[in-house]
């Protein structure tokens, strides 16, 4: 199981939340609960996921739906912490004008009106799998790199002292160390 995460849910209806928060409890999981416009002390924390309701609003709110999500989407884009967090939108206008606007807005993707417990669970550990994944990835290239810059070393010079060189700078490289005597 990945670490546990903490998941954002922006302006739910308790049934969305109460499927969410089980969700979440299945995995492991925080799910943290705020409402629209985000508080300012959220700014401090990361999270794994941020997942908007599409449904309505806040109570009173002048925007409702599609429109208040992508208002939502948007704040959570413009701040430095939620910038990159992969963003899922509970909707149920699914018209392809709503999903463009959503897409548009930054969300990443979409849970339906009526969505099973194992869906909801296969989608949030999906989407915090995401950057474990990507960091996996760019660690690989880059191990893949200074394997192909010390091949090319070994086949470009029969010089032993320049290949001896080149593997020390590499590993330290690999293993970030700032000088090789």
């Amino acid at each position: 199981m990945n670490r546990p995460e903490r998941v954002l849910l922006v302006d739910a209806r308790p049934n969305t939340q109460r499927l969410l928060e089980e969700a979440c409890r299945a995995l492991g999981h925080t799910l943290i609960i705020s409402s629209w416009p985000l508080p300012h002390d959220l700014s401090r924390h990361s999270f794994g996921l941020c997942i908007v309701d599409a449904f309505g609003g806040a109570e009173g709110a002048v925007l409702s739906g599609v429109a208040h999500a992508t208002q939502v989407l948007r704040e959570l884009r413009e701040h430095a912490p939620t910038a990159s967090t992969p963003c899922l939108v509970s909707c149920e206008d699914v018209s392809e004008s709503a999903l463009a606007a959503l897409l548009a807005a930054g969300a990443d993707d979409f849970i339906g009106p009526n969505p099973s417990p194992s869906e909801l669970q296969g989608r949030l550990r999906m989407h915090l799998r995401l950057p474990l994944l990507a960091a996996r990835s760019i660690s690989r290239d880059r191990a893949l790199a200074a394997m192909l810059e010390i091949t090319q070393a070994l086949v470009s010079t029969i010089d032993v002292q320049e290949i001896l060189y080149t593997v020390v700078r590499r590993i330290a490289d690999v293993v970030r160390v700032d000088r090789v005597s």
